[in-house]
């Protein structure tokens, strides 16, 4: 089934698999050829587009493939089919994919949607789609303050993977999680966020899971080895807006900013490296609302940017839902940070600003290393919490504790030795093995170097 028509002022090209017939490769080089090529796809069916410019190009794959018969637009050869000017690809429907384009200087229609939007209508939501093997390469307005994001992933159950984001200098979330409704789950995985200079306030940030009015949604999104490289938009290199997401096996490297637990509750942050590598700002993780765990993280040469390395925040009382509600039932446990400013810990984040004055309770701070602190630092802030459990840490003799009371904390000296370029603790048997480093040559698409 096909049909044409103008929507928001540009054509519009409608892909709805019919489910009979057989799988083609359909080549196309034209917005002709494209409408005439689409008008008997069938899952398993992958159009074409030839290698060369294609300007403002505007399309609406409206579709149903299945797992293992998706339907594709793809480029004829990888990183040859450059889309440029104002130009927007919508997703809507289910197994569908986008692969091996390189998206140049694109400025979409000015609806502020995107350039690759992942449809999150009722109507026809994208599910169990896919954007991969793709480079969005400096896809700047005129005008910095022009806001839309480069993806936005609405629907359920979408991926966007081994794709490189580079040189981002306008307002907007590189990457932007709709959550309309509850636990879309999708997956952001593999890919290259680089260079991503200050914006000078908020929404600048490269993953967002979720807005204010969503977060006490289930969010059920995971962002797994994905590699930040001077990503300075904001504080907010990750910002999670919604419940029960998970932040694991990243790299964060030269990024003035931090992962921060913004909304929402229950995530988990594990298994990722923070490398500041002298860069001033560099950060850890910002603890905001209550249920979080925060495990197994490498922490290297940070900034306490944000008051901390990790920052348990205070609530406002009666807060709204873009407000600030307490870190408490949180966890932090079995993380290494070496050479990092203080203090390691900051319990009482933001308190007395912004009307919080509700104290974070229910903390846990367990089996962690704390290896030569930048410039002697302490390794807690001046204020303490009620139920705050210590279990099991170690901190390098002669740092300062920071607090009176050091039950749970043990001082002795820590041996460093050199693993891939970094200074690690010895292993003790005691804490869970870190996951293998991310390269370079593991995230972003395969076709380009």
């Amino acid at each position: 089934m096909i049909g044409s028509g103008k929507m928001m002022g540009w054509t519009a090209i409608w892909l709805l698999a019919t489910g009979y017939g057989s799988a083609a490769e359909l080549r196309v080089t034209s917005p002709k050829e494209l409408k005439k090529a689409v008008a008997k796809l069938v899952p398993g069916d992958s159009v074409i587009l030839a290698s060369g410019e294609w300007r403002d190009l505007k399309v609406r794959i409206v579709g149903k493939g299945t797992e293992s018969a998706p339907i594709t637009l793809r480029a004829e050869e990888p990183g040859r089919t450059i889309i440029t000017g104002e130009s927007i690809i919508t997703l809507a429907g289910e197994y569908l994919v986008v692969a091996d384009l390189h998206f140049k200087g694109v400025d979409p229609p000015g609806n502020g949607n995107g350039i690759v939007v992942f449809d999150g209508s009722a109507e026809i939501p994208a599910t169990h789609s896919r954007l991969t093997n793709c480079f969005f390469d400096r896809c700047n307005p005129a005008d910095p303050e022009t806001r839309y994001p480069w993806v936005s992933l609405g629907g359920a159950q979408n991926r966007v993977d081994h794709c490189r984001f580079e040189g981002m200098n306008h307002s907007g979330v590189t990457v932007q999680v709709r959550v309309p409704t509850a636990n879309p789950a999708h997956r952001i995985d593999h890919n290259l966020f680089l260079d991503r200079p200050p914006g000078g306030g908020n929404g600048f940030e490269c993953i967002q899971l979720g807005q204010s009015q969503d977060s006490r949604n289930d969010g059920g999104c995971v962002v797994e080895s994905n590699w930040f490289e001077q990503c300075d938009g904001e504080t907010e290199i990750v910002s999670v807006k919604t419940c029960r997401n998970v932040v694991r096996g990243n790299m964060f490297l030269r990024s003035d900013g931090t992962v921060t637990l913004r909304h929402g509750t229950d995530s988990l942050v594990e298994g990722n490296w923070f490398i500041g590598a002298g860069k001033k700002g560099a950060g850890g993780v910002r603890i905001i609302d209550e249920g979080h765990r925060v495990i197994g993280n490498y922490f290297n040469g940070l900034d306490a940017v944000t008051g901390g390395i990790v920052v348990f925040y205070c609530g406002i009382p009666g807060s709204p839902l873009n407000g600030y509600f307490p870190a408490n039932r949180t966890t932090v446990e079995g993380n290494r940070f070496v050479n990092c400013a203080g203090p390691t810990f900051e319990l009482r984040g933001g308190f007395m600003e912004r009307d919080r004055t509700i104290v974070p309770s229910d903390i846990t701070i367990r089996r962690n290393v704390i290896a030569e602190p930048r410039e002697n630092a302490a390794i807690f802030g001046k204020e303490d919490v009620e139920k705050l459990v210590l279990e099991g840490n170690v901190y390098t003799v002669g740092a300062p504790l920071g607090r009176e009371d050091s039950t749970g904390f043990r001082s002795e000296v820590i041996v460093l030795v050199e693993d891939g370029g970094l200074r690690m603790p010895v292993a003790d048997p005691a804490l869970k093995p870190l996951p293998k480093t991310l390269t370079r040559k593991d995230v972003g698409p395969t076709w380009l170097e």
